[in-house]
């Protein structure tokens, strides 16, 4: 049974306070973050998210500089992890959803660049006719992460499993909170790793997206291309590499499988 957003975010407060209280954590969850279930909008009136981007996890970053979503800690947003309330739920789950927006304020402000892995996804996306920013392209795009909803500064400091055993159902559940997505974007290896466990093995190779796990599955009686480029992170997201050419191949998918026209 899927629980509601408000009580799945409540619910992972509680894990993410739990795990950061345990006899012997030497983790590195960002301190003064909450869960981030998802990054922008569930849709709009006439025009509901389709695309679904996907990453590791949240970034310490995020909080740590650009603070664009809710903290954590006395006098914050979530006062206390361990008894998250609903109108701090509610409170939180705003400000995922209006994240694009306010990062794009952020920046008009003067405030740190629009630069890094959203951007770069952006010029990927807008290929495909599709936008993480509403009005912009014929499709509206968000983003979750696949492997925790916890933020650090990078994953390899949170491969703890029972974080990842607890990152990958909630991704699940998350999912069911997008019903109209007709594709998930994913990019590096953890993510295809994640794919594989989550949606079973990769179609053969595809000559115009090499490298790349691919899986057509259903969500909730919706057909759903997964598509995932081990490649298309080193160091940075599609550094050195064509974006117009990994849309034209991911087209190349939608038409064959008969999915959303993103034209």
């Amino acid at each position: 049974m899927t629980r509601t957003l408000p009580a799945l975010f409540m619910d992972t407060c509680r894990v993410q306070h739990d795990f950061m209280n345990r006899p012997g954590y030497t983790g590195r969850i960002t301190e003064g973050s909450t869960p981030t279930l998802f990054f922008g909008s569930q849709g709009f009136e006439g025009q509901p998210v389709r695309v679904l981007t996907v990453g590791y996890n949240p970034s310490e970053g995020e909080f740590s500089t650009y603070r664009c979503l809710a903290m954590s800690g006395q006098g914050a947003d979530v006062r206390d992890l361990s008894a998250c309330g609903e109108q701090e739920a509610a409170a939180a789950l705003e400000k995922m959803r209006d994240y694009f927006e306010a990062r794009l304020r952020l920046d008009k402000d003067k405030g740190p660049p629009w630069t890094g892995f959203f951007p770069a996804f952006e010029e990927l996306l807008r290929h495909l006719n599709v936008s993480y920013f509403r009005a912009k392209a014929r499709h509206l795009a968000a983003h979750v992460d696949v492997l925790t909803p916890f933020a650090s500064k990078t994953i390899r400091q949170l491969r703890y499993q029972t974080v990842l055993d607890h990152g990958r159902p909630c991704f699940r559940e998350v999912l069911n909170h997008f019903p109209d997505i007709h594709l998930l974007v994913g990019i590096g290896a953890s993510t295809s790793d994640a794919f594989r466990k989550l949606f079973g093995p990769s179609a053969p190779a595809r000559a115009e997206l090499p490298g790349t796990y691919i899986a057509c599955t259903q969500l909730s009686g919706r057909k759903v291309l997964v598509v995932s480029g081990d490649g298309w992170f080193n160091n940075a997201p599609f550094k050195g590499i064509d974006t117009s050419l990994v849309a034209q191949g991911i087209r190349c998918l939608i038409q064959e499988h008969r999915l959303l026209d993103f034209a």
